[in-house]
C-alpha cells in the first residue's frame, strides 16, 4: 500500500495497492479503514482516488489482497498505512486572560490564541515580529507574560492573527511650578502639575500637606492646573502633586509657593556672547539680560522698540535658565539687525517694569566697523558691530555718562 502521509480535509488524494508477486488469477484489492472499504475488481495494481475526509479517513489503512472466487487461498494484508488528515487553521482571534480590563506595565499579562477550525495546530508568538523578550514562551496556545512591554504581539499559525497590544504607562512623579496671577487687588497661584509619561486619563490632586485642596481629571495629557490664592507677606504654602492611573500613587516633592516679598528692581543688565564657526567667523549672538533683585520677574525682550512675542519673525530662540535672567539667541544676519534691549516687571503687576540698556547688532559686508563696542574683523569679508547705551534712568542722573567706565559691556 502506497500514498500520501498527510492529506487535508476535503482534497482529494490517491492511494496504490499492488501484489508484488500476483498468483495468475483474479485478483480481489480492497482498501481497508475502520468500518470502512473500498474495493478493486481489477487483478492489476489498484488506484484508489477518494476525497478525504478527517472522520473516515484519519487512521491506519490496510489493502487486503484476495483471490476472487477462491477461498482457499489466504488473503494478503499490506503493512499499516498511517494517514494523518489536517483541518486548515481558521478564525484565530487574541483574547486577554488576565482578570483585569485595564493593565499596566509590568504587571502580568496573559494572552490566548483562540481558532475556531484547524487540528495539529502549532503556535509561535511574536512581538513586532520578533520574539518576545525573555524567557522562550512554552509552546500552546497561551503565552505568560509577567514584565509586560508594549508593542504588536501576533500569534502565527498557518492562519496569522494581528493584534496591537498597547498597555498604559503608569503616570510618573508629577512636578510642580506655578505662576503668580494678581486681579484687581487679589493674588493667586496659577499651580501646573506635570508627569513627565502616563497614559490619560490621569487624576491629578493638589495637597497642602495631608489635606486635599483640589483634584482634576486630564483626558488630554499628563498635565492639570489649579488656581490657588495666596496672600502677600504671608508664610509660603508648601504644596505638592500627586498622579494617579492605575493601580499605583505617584506622589511629587512639595514646593514653597509665596507671592513673595521682593519685588522687581535693581539695575538690569544686557551682556552677550559671540558664537564662532570652526573657521572662527561668527554665526550667532547670545544676550543676557539679568536683573539684580525680584521674587516673579517677567522679562520682555524688544527689537526696535517692537516686543518680541509670538506674532514676530520665528528668527530668534528664548530661554530662560534661572528666575533672574533671560538669554536671547540670535544668528547674525540681516534678519536680526537692529537695537535690542530688555525689560523686567514683576510677573504679578506689568505696570512698572525696569528697562536695560540698549545693544546695536549690524552685519556689514565691508571690511572696516563702527560702533562704540566692536569686534573687526572675524572674516575677511564680515563685520559686526555692536553700540551700547544707557537707559534714561541712569543716564538722567550722570552729567557725562560713559558706558565703558558706569556700565563696562563684557570683555570680547
Amino acid at each position: 500500500l502506497y500514498g500520501p502521509d498527510v492529506a487535508l480535509d476535503g482534497h482529494v488524494v490517491e492511494f496504490g495497492c499492488r501484489v508484488l508477486r500476483p498468483p495468475g488469477e483474479p485478483l480481489l484489492l480492497q482498501l481497508f479503514r475502520a468500518l470502512a472499504f473500498y474495493t478493486s475488481l481489477d487483478g492489476s495494481p489498484a488506484v484508489f482516488p477518494m476525497v478525504v475526509r478527517r472522520a473516515s479517513h484519519e487512521g491506519n489503512l490496510e489493502c487486503v489482497a484476495s483471490v476472487q472466487n477462491n477461498s482457499r487461498i489466504q488473503p494478503s494484508v499490506s503493512p499499516p498505512h498511517r494517514l494523518k488528515v489536517l483541518v486548515p487553521v481558521g478564525g484565530a482571534t487574541l483574547a486577554i486572560r488576565s482578570r483585569e480590563e485595564e493593565f499596566f506595565e509590568g504587571e502580568r499579562l496573559v494572552l490566548s490564541c483562540n481558532v475556531t477550525s484547524g487540528n495539529y495546530v502549532s503556535y509561535s508568538w511574536l512581538l513586532d515580529d520578533q520574539p518576545p523578550p525573555g524567557p522562550t514562551p512554552q509552546p500552546g496556545p497561551t503565552l505568560y507574560r509577567y514584565k509586560l512591554g508594549i508593542g504588536r504581539h501576533s500569534q502565527k499559525t498557518v492562519w496569522e492573527h494581528l493584534w496591537d497590544l498597547l498597555p498604559s504607562e503608569l503616570a510618573s512623579r508629577p512636578d510642580l511650578s506655578y505662576a503668580v496671577e494678581k486681579q484687581n487687588q487679589t493674588f493667586s497661584a496659577r499651580v501646573t502639575c506635570l508627569s513627565s509619561r502616563g497614559t490619560p486619563p490621569i487624576t491629578f490632586s493638589l495637597l497642602g500637606g495631608a489635606v486635599l485642596l483640589a483634584r482634576q481629571t486630564s483626558e488630554q495629557g499628563p498635565s492639570a492646573s489649579f488656581s490657588v490664592p495666596l496672600v502677600p507677606d504671608a508664610r509660603p504654602r508648601r504644596l505638592r502633586c500627586r498622579a494617579e492611573n492605575g493601580g499605583r500613587v505617584a506622589d511629587g516633592t512639595e514646593t514653597a509657593v509665596h507671592v513673595g516679598q521682593s519685588p522687581v528692581g535693581g539695575p538690569v543688565t544686557l551682556t552677550y556672547e559671540y558664537i564662532t564657526a570652526e573657521d572662527f567667523s561668527v554665526t550667532a549672538v547670545t544676550f543676557f539680560c539679568r536683573v539684580a533683585k525680584g521674587s516673579h520677574p517677567r522679562f520682555q525682550w524688544f527689537l526696535n522698540g517692537t516686543l518680541l512675542g509670538p506674532d514676530a519673525p520665528a528668527f530668534y530662540t528664548l530661554l530662560q535658565p534661572s528666575a533672574r535672567q533671560s538669554v536671547l539667541l540670535l544668528p547674525v544676519d540681516r534678519r536680526s539687525s537692529g537695537t535690542y534691549h530688555c525689560r523686567v516687571s514683576d510677573l504679578y503687576d506689568n505696570t512698572t517694569g525696569v528697562p536695560s540698556g540698549k545693544l546695536y547688532l549690524d552685519r556689514e559686508d565691508s571690511f572696516g566697523c563702527r560702533g562704540a563696542l566692536q569686534t573687526c574683523p572675524l572674516h575677511p569679508i564680515e563685520c559686526y558691530s555692536l553700540t551700547w547705551s544707557l537707559p534714561q534712568w541712569l543716564t538722567s542722573s550722570l552729567t557725562n555718562p560713559n558706558v565703558s567706565t558706569m556700565v563696562p559691556p563684557p570683555h570680547l
